[in-house]
């Protein structure tokens, strides 16, 4: 464990009592070789979500910028809601004037862990792109493990790796496309989608 980091400290005992507790009540659980890992993604989960620290350029607004006129941005998202054991994903769609061209939204089997959800919603981001006829595409996410694991070319050893190669085969089948990061704020209306489809058990497109 890294030396004097006591944010990963507090994360790694959350994640042992919190598998602790599902051997308890008979869960599924966390492979005991993931609580590293684990604690290592909900830390840089929590850092994103509070900012506090970080200096006063990286607040400033995310503003959506228009792709290429025969591309088209692909925003997807995913939460998990612990309280009600449900994971859902949100994906839209926009071209080069910002219009909205589809949308999607649907409740998801609950992950183990965020990244989970967060690789589904990608894949069906990816899906719903190529269903709907798209060949030049930007897929965006605001999770920064699933844009480097898109991004890398080395094979994910993560619980969801099959789905970031599922993801990286079905990509191929686009004339262009591209895995970029954009941060929560840029990524308002897939969230609101995620929130919404926890209402809801059917796939709304």
């Amino acid at each position: 464990m890294e030396k004097k980091d006591a944010e990963l400290l507090a994360f790694t005992g959350w994640t042992i009592w919190n598998r602790r507790n599902q051997i308890r009540f008979k869960e599924v659980m966390c492979p005991i070789n993931h609580i590293l890992p684990l604690s290592k993604e909900r830390k840089v989960e929590f850092q994103n979500l509070h900012p506090a620290t970080r200096t006063v350029q990286h607040r400033n607004h995310t503003r959506w910028k228009p792709p290429e006129s025969e591309a088209y941005k692909v925003n997807y998202d995913g939460a998990t809601f612990a309280e009600q054991g449900k994971a859902s994903i949100g994906v839209v769609v926009r071209n080069s004037e910002g219009a909205v061209m589809a949308s999607l939204s649907q409740q998801v089997p609950h992950p183990t862990i965020v990244a989970q959800v967060e690789a589904m919603a990608a894949r069906k981001a990816i899906e719903f792109a190529l269903e709907i006829g798209l060949t030049r595409v930007i897929i965006k996410g605001d999770s920064e493990t699933i844009y480097r694991e898109l991004n890398s070319t080395d094979p994910s050893l993560a619980l969801h790796g099959h789905v970031i190669q599922d993801i990286r085969c079905l990509a191929s089948s686009f004339v262009s496309h591209s895995f970029t990061h954009v941060r929560r704020q840029g990524n308002n209306v897939a969230h609101a989608l995620t929130r919404w489809a926890i209402n809801s058990p059917n796939l709304t497109v």
